[in-house]
């Protein structure tokens, strides 16, 4: 019984090492991506109208090059009255018993059926690309969510340890007014400061959680332990280089937007080509077999029928009651409508480009800049902590220069913070985002 107990206990060290392993090797950004991908209901219900918008496709290929078979049965009583030569009447009564195979064969439809099929084309691409844009703003979601909660977890950090210093400095403030070396201007200046920094640290915290709620409202999961820092993210984008050219010239061939209106203005013109077909003839092939019997009941007399009947049926529209020139106009005004749409959308295409490319190469010069600034607030703290041992400087200025290096910390982290989203929505911009 003590060497099973001691076996239990065993595994149940394992399983609880594996299950730590686990937890601590964390939820990287990618994961995050490929998880909400795989489960977001909004994406899904994309999916399930592509896949309903390709039945469209179907449906035009049977119509446009498949036969149309049906049955007719007749079945009853027939009874009617007719004049005889004499001048009385008769009535006449019969039993019907009858079937018909009838087989309709689209032979030309005034080029409705390419058309159809190229209109149908097109719907499948819109459709198609309202599926990528979907899917390119949930990463970006994904992505933005992921970035908020490590900038907020990092600044959450940085106003712990501001809290802790600042608390030591006023501790120290507080043991020299005892020995008079400080008066009580000082203390009660790094006192305010103190409290300062504990407002700070509460807002940072409730930052931080308000960005953990996003993050699970967005994705799906708990930000339990993210695996990436921001440091991470950062180092991944930082050697990446665009040039202005290579920015326009790859959104003009995937950029999701500017496609769709493409597609769409091609869509519409498939559509005016259709309607021109109203006013063309059509000729469909028609096969009538049939087989039946009628009884008289007046007369006592049976008549078997065994009928088969090939015939090209041709179709003229004339006049539908307006309802073909009104689809031809109305036609017609969404192509122009769509050709200018798709005109204004590549002219804004250039000034969007210039504008996402000229946001990531400031970001990346602001990073740059506060990196020094951090640095030399660092450096000039220290110093002058050395210098307030030795009076030359006093605690306000000292606190002065621990808060400056505070707000250097913190406009870091948002900087890099600015730069790794500018990077990511560029490539929404081209339409690169990937879910691995």
């Amino acid at each position: 019984m003590k060497h099973i107990t001691y076996f239990l206990f065993f595994i149940f060290i394992i399983n609880f090492n594996n299950s730590f392993a686990e937890d601590k090797k964390g939820l990287s950004l990618q994961d995050s991506i490929k998880y909400t991908y795989e489960n977001n209901n909004e994406l899904k219900a994309v999916r399930e109208d592509l896949k309903a918008t390709k039945t469209y496709k179907t449906q035009a290929i049977g119509e446009g090059f498949l036969p149309t078979v049906s049955l007719e049965s007749q079945r009853g009583d027939s009874s009617s009255t007719s004049n005889l030569s004499t001048g009385g009447k008769q009535r006449i009564e019969r039993d019907i018993d009858k079937d018909q195979v009838v087989l309709s064969q689209p032979i030309f439809r005034g080029g409705r059926t390419l058309t159809q099929l190229k209109t149908e084309n097109s719907r499948i691409k819109i459709k198609q690309y309202e599926l990528l844009e979907k899917e390119q703003s949930l990463i970006l979601q994904t992505i933005n969510a992921y970035i908020d909660v490590l900038q907020t977890q990092t600044i959450y950090k940085i106003a712990k340890e501001n809290k802790q210093a600042l608390k030591k400095s006023y501790d120290y403030s507080l043991i020299r007014k005892q020995y008079k070396k400080a008066n009580l201007s000082e203390v009660s200046f790094a006192e305010a400061r103190y409290s300062l920094a504990r407002k700070e640290l509460i807002e940072a915290k409730k930052n931080f959680i308000l960005s953990e709620s996003n993050f699970e409202k967005i994705i799906g999961l708990k930000p339990y332990l993210l695996k990436d820092n921001l440091n991470i993210l950062f180092r991944k984008i930082r050697g990446k280089k665009f040039t202005e050219e290579e920015v326009y010239n790859k959104s003009l061939s995937q950029n999701i937007n500017y496609l769709s209106y493409k597609e769409t203005y091609q869509f519409n013109r498939n559509n005016l080509r259709n309607a021109k077909t109203e006013f063309a003839p059509s000729v469909y092939l028609k096969a009538v077999s049939s087989k039946g019997r009628e009884y008289n009941t007046t007369e006592s007399r049976m008549l078997n029928t065994n009928e088969n009947s090939v015939s090209l049926n041709l179709s003229i529209p004339l006049m539908s009651s307006g309802s073909n020139y009104f689809n031809h106009k109305r036609a017609s005004h969404l192509v122009n409508k769509s050709k200018f749409d798709l005109f204004n959308a590549k002219k804004s295409l250039k000034n969007e480009s210039i504008k996402v490319y000229e946001e990531l190469v400031a970001s990346k010069s602001f990073v740059h800049f506060m990196q020094i600034y951090v640095k030399s607030t660092k450096t000039s703290l220290y110093a002058m902590e050395q210098e307030e041992k030795y009076g030359q400087k006093t605690i306000i200025d000292v606190l002065d220069r621990r808060k400056e290096y505070f707000a250097a910390k913190i406009n870091l982290i948002n900087a890099k913070v600015d730069s790794t989203k500018a990077y990511y929505n560029l490539k929404f911009f081209i339409g690169e985002l990937k879910v691995n």
